[in-house]
């Protein structure tokens, strides 16, 4: 079942498109950067964001799609062909495309099949738009199963230049449906390695995990989020986990609510799993949530890892499942 309504927020048009796959999951979305606004199962609401008003231009990027380039670049430089380009920035480096595709208004169209509805959303970004070279068309699919408590997106980009691109969904996760901390959920990342960072929360190196970045095995956040070496840097998580790949068939992370009763299995066809815990949040909203941001690796951009050449298409998903635990499992 799919319901649409339009609201007027401070003059502006938003339009919200509610989906409920007749199973339990239900995802409101806004067209305000191709955004996830609220997901529940069942009655339990397991997204945390900011009211409407506030939500479609939030810094925070709740819910939101985050392009051209999720996550940081150096003094928003980079080199691309030989030549030198600078993007918009956020303070002193360009985070989140500076603030390019999580604020803009994407055009959308609904598909509905026996099995699945997807909600197809498109924008086009003009050449230099916050620096960026190329015409890029943009498009940010919704599929949401209608036989199983799941959902992927699907990025999908192509430019008439060279440029680069790494698009990300950045939906802040809490799996209790309360309002409480996320520190006593549980957490699997499947990754060996991670991203060193400084204090800008730049790369500094990549290490093999250690016990503060050790998720291959599941435990919960607050056992290490308080380690003095993360509270020195970023007062919480927000790094870089560099995924094993290769076992299309095991999640590459997965989170579990605090009571035990409900797990989110995360698919990804990225290499890179960003985890960022709310670190500068007000007070009680610190560590409320944790958004899990999968993408490319955008901290070795001098080495092109997130161009894409002209006319290339750039595609990358991320599956959701969401998975009730019964008593005694």
């Amino acid at each position: 079942m799919v319901i649409t309504k339009t609201q007027r927020v401070k003059l502006k048009k938003v339009n919200l498109i509610e989906v409920n796959n007749g199973l339990g999951l239900k995802l409101i979305l806004c067209d305000i950067g191709a955004s996830i606004f609220e997901c529940f199962i069942g009655e339990r609401k397991i997204t945390y964001a900011s009211p409407l008003e506030i939500f479609v231009h939030d810094l925070n990027f709740f819910g939101k799609t985050v392009g051209r380039t999720a996550g940081r670049i150096k003094d928003g430089k980079f080199i691309l062909n030989g030549k030198h380009y600078q993007l918009a920035n956020s303070k002193n480096h360009s985070l989140h495309g500076g603030n390019g595709f999580s604020f803009v208004r994407y055009s959308y169209s609904i598909i509905e099949n026996e099995k699945e509805i997807l909600v197809r959303f498109r924008y086009v970004s003009k050449d230099k738009e916050k620096g960026y070279p190329g015409n890029m068309i943009n498009h940010v699919t919704y599929i949401i199963s209608k036989v199983a408590n799941q959902f992927t997106i699907e990025f999908k980009a192509i430019s008439d230049k060279d440029t680069i691109c790494n698009l990300t969904n950045h939906t802040y996760w809490n799996l209790n449906g309360v309002e409480s901390k996320i520190l006593s959920h549980k957490l699997f990342i499947n990754a060996n390695k991670y991203v060193n960072i400084d204090e800008n929360l730049l790369k500094v190196s990549i290490e093999e995990v250690n016990e503060t970045f050790n998720y291959l095995k599941e435990r919960t956040i607050n056992e290490h989020i308080f380690d003095e070496d993360i509270q020195n840097i970023a007062k919480g998580y927000d790094h870089d986990w560099i995924l094993n790949k290769g076992n299309d068939n095991k999640p590459d992370c997965y989170l579990i609510s605090s009571d035990n009763r409900l797990k989110m299995n995360v698919y990804t066809s990225n290499p890179v799993c960003h985890i960022y815990t709310g670190n500068y949040f007000e007070e009680e909203e610190q560590y409320a949530s944790l958004a899990l941001e999968m993408q490319k690796r955008i901290f070795d951009i001098d080495e092109g890892a997130v161009n894409l050449k002209k006319q290339e298409t750039y595609l990358e998903t991320t599956r959701y499942e969401f998975v009730e635990i019964k008593e005694g499992e």
